[in-house]
């Protein structure tokens, strides 16, 4: 038997970063919003695993503009450049309301405004980062999870994994009427209506054998989507993050690209700098670039190895975290020590299970 929940204007499936901002954004509006998670309200999610930061104009001589030129240049043309506009435009505006909503940013000591990093085809520093260092998905999830758990309006159930999404068939409209979910806590299957519903779900990344994603991430939403009659585009654009410490964990440790940012060089194994010979900008190249960079340098038979020691590593605790538990003290050893080369980009995918559609 299949129960039918509490109607509500909106259901979100996701409790990540775009779920939560998307509850907390519609409850201010007045619209009653469930938010569905398969985990307990505790910032357990993909988004927690951010550590460089956020990027906006929010700079002195900065402008979204220049924001905006600079991201259509790293996505090599390919960009939506209606949708880059609109995200460089408002991305001060939302740094307010993250602001707003609880979210710790580091500041300049000296002026008092945000510190700003300088990563990847910025062609300025412009990258916020937490005060915590490179732990910015932890300070925005903890923030996130506290505003929505003091909403009236946002009901959370966690324990429920998705399973599809519910038509309503007439003879002139199949509209969306809800979500069926699979209660974990209860081992029963439930219905959520609402006017609409929002897929916040993540990506895709744990699909690859090598990855920097967590293990859920498997592209869930999407499945579900698509068996629900949307039409799913640009799939073959995913990202992979150039730098990751190959200690032999999966999902692999992150290396943030803020470490790039402030000096940190990609060498091979006798300490040849290979990246500008590759791209005139070297270490802040576009990812997809530096990750190419990367694997043809694996593929030529050479070790690869990000040397951090021109930097200070306390500024980066998640970084210094991961090197230390594999005995790697990132200030000292050149390129962090031989465990540390870096994984090729290209992964064969892994077979994964989709989600029945009921």
């Amino acid at each position: 038997m299949i129960k039918i929940e509490e109607n509500t204007d909106v259901v979100i499936v996701g409790a990540g970063a775009a779920g939560l901002t998307s509850a907390l954004q519609l409850a201010e509006a007045g619209r009653s919003v469930t938010v569905l998670s398969e985990a307990e309200l505790d910032g357990i999610c993909a988004s927690a695993w951010a550590q460089g930061g956020i990027a906006a104009a929010v700079a002195m001589g900065d402008s979204a503009a220049a924001h905006g030129r600079d991201t259509v240049k790293a996505a090599a043309g390919t960009a939506d450049r209606n949708v880059v506009r609109t995200l460089t435009r408002d991305a001060p505006d939302y740094i307010k309301i993250l602001e707003r909503y609880g979210v710790v940013f580091k500041r300049d000591e000296e002026n008092g405004g945000f510190a700003l990093n300088h990563e990847a085809c910025h062609s300025r520093r412009r990258v916020l980062r937490a005060k915590a260092g490179d732990g910015f998905g932890k300070e925005l999830m903890r923030a996130l999870t506290s505003a929505a758990a003091q909403q009236e309006n946002i009901r959370f159930v966690p324990f429920q994994s998705a399973v599809a999404l519910v038509r309503e068939f007439t003879p002139t409209l199949g509209a969306l009427s809800g979500v069926m979910t699979h209660d974990r806590s209860k081992n029963a299957f439930c219905i959520y209506p609402a006017a609409a519903v929002i897929l916040a779900t993540g990506g895709i990344g744990a699909l690859y054998s090598h990855t920097t994603n967590p293990a859920f991430a498997t592209g869930r939403g999407i499945a579900l989507a698509a068996r629900a009659g949307a039409v799913l585009a640009d799939m073959e654009f995913v990202q992979f993050h150039p730098t990751a410490l190959a200690l032999e964990r999966d999902p692999a440790p992150l290396a943030t690209e803020a470490l790039r940012g402030d000096g940190a060089l990609l060498v091979t194994q006798d300490g040849r700098r290979f990246m500008p010979s590759y791209h005139p900008r070297a270490e802040l190249a576009p990812r997809d670039i530096v990750s190419r960079a990367v694997f043809a340098e694996l593929s030529a038979g050479n070790r690869v190895f990000l040397d951090c020691r021109t930097l200070d590593t306390h500024e980066f605790p998640a970084l210094r975290d991961a090197c230390l538990a594999a005995g790697i003290d990132p200030q000292t050893a050149p390129g962090f020590a031989r465990q540390s080369i870096l994984r090729k980009n290209f992964a064969v995918p892994k077979p994964v299970r989709l989600p029945s559609a009921g």
